[in-house]
């Protein structure tokens, strides 16, 4: 059975869990409950890749579900306790579900694998620990910010939308939890989340685009409102 079950995570690879990603989020399918039905089928629990499982966590954490992403970010640590992404993952679930004390305690493990983690220490200035010294002192005022609300289109081909509130620059995005962008400079934003830096480009004195630069993908965004 177990190379039965190889064979087909093979061929499948992630099918099976794509189909079950909204059973996740409602409820219905919990990560115990699923590998309970692997090892059932075919007797053995499903040998989670880190890219695979991190993956699923942050799937469902940008479809604001943090709840249903926390287990898997919580396999993702127990399995790969040296791995940033995990570990950063979980504390983004841990914090959206208010849990100070463990959030801080896991961005605190991602600055240990990673002491130049800027999403880390920049979680962590939110969660209210004292590590101003340690990141780039550039603030914008509500005026200046104001330029950059609006709508864009990105080369993926979806549109995100920047919205001004409490005198910060909100990311509104398919598959996106809601977020602040943080200035590090007079036109470059950090999303810590996805750990990328954002840079505007200007003409005729409008923002009128953007280039998000991730540790994967580069993607750009023109303006379209």
């Amino acid at each position: 059975f177990r190379s039965t079950y190889k064979g087909l995570e093979y061929v499948f690879m992630d099918y099976d869990l794509n189909n079950k990603v909204g059973d996740f989020q409602s409820g219905a399918l919990t990560l115990a409950k699923y590998e309970e039905k692997v090892q059932a089928q075919f007797g053995v629990l499903p040998e989670w890749e880190e890219g695979r499982i991190v993956n699923l966590a942050e799937r469902l954490f940008n479809n604001v579900s943090a709840q249903s992403a926390l287990p898997f970010a919580e396999r993702a640590v127990e399995l790969y306790p040296k791995s940033e992404r995990a570990w950063h993952q979980l504390g983004e679930c841990q914090k959206n579900q208010g849990d100070t004390a463990a959030a801080i305690n896991s961005f605190r493990h991602v600055l240990e694998i990673n002491p130049t983690s800027l999403s880390a220490k920049i979680a962590l200035k939110d969660l209210g620990v004292a590590i101003d010294d340690e990141l780039p002192a550039f603030e914008l005022t509500t005026a200046e910010l104001l330029p950059f609300a609006g709508k864009y289109l990105l080369s993926v081909g979806f549109n995100m939308e920047l919205q001004l509130e409490d005198g910060k620059l909100w990311v509104l995005a398919p598959e996106t939890a809601r977020e602040p962008i943080v200035p590090l400079e007079e036109d470059v934003f950090f999303l810590s989340s996805k750990n990328a830096r954002i840079t505007f480009s200007w003409e005729n004195n409008r923002v009128t685009g953007m280039e998000i630069v991730t540790p994967g993908p580069t993607f750009t965004g023109k303006r379209v409102d």
